[in-house]
């Protein structure tokens, strides 16, 4: 298990602090099954061996990223659309993505 310690948020509501807990819970529960499916033995930045990368599934760029959030937004699939908002994130470093702007402009 990861050695992340998270940040103190002593003060925020309870309820906001309930939904935020229990979306990351759905989405750690939904990428563990998904790492075993498909066989992420390395970590999501890992495609397995021979994978097509940017084909929704697997990535590893913000471009291919954006695109397989923008295919799971199109099914309406909230938690996936969550976890690929998180990979966003950690690739680009930050809180904002050109390439997300250029996809829904």
């Amino acid at each position: 298990m990861s050695l992340y310690t998270p940040k103190s948020v002593d003060d925020l509501h309870d309820d906001t602090f309930n939904t935020v807990a229990r979306a990351t819970d759905g989405v750690l529960v939904k990428l563990r099954e998904a790492q075993i499916k498909h066989g992420l033995t390395r970590g999501w930045r890992h495609p397995p061996e021979g994978a097509e990368v940017g084909d929704g599934r697997f990535f590893t760029t913000p471009e291919d990223c954006v695109v397989a959030l923008k295919h799971h937004l199109q099914k309406g699939d909230i938690t996936d659309s969550i976890a690929y908002l998180m990979f966003l994130k950690e690739l680009v470093g930050g809180d904002s993505s050109e390439q997300l702007v250029k996809q829904f402009n």
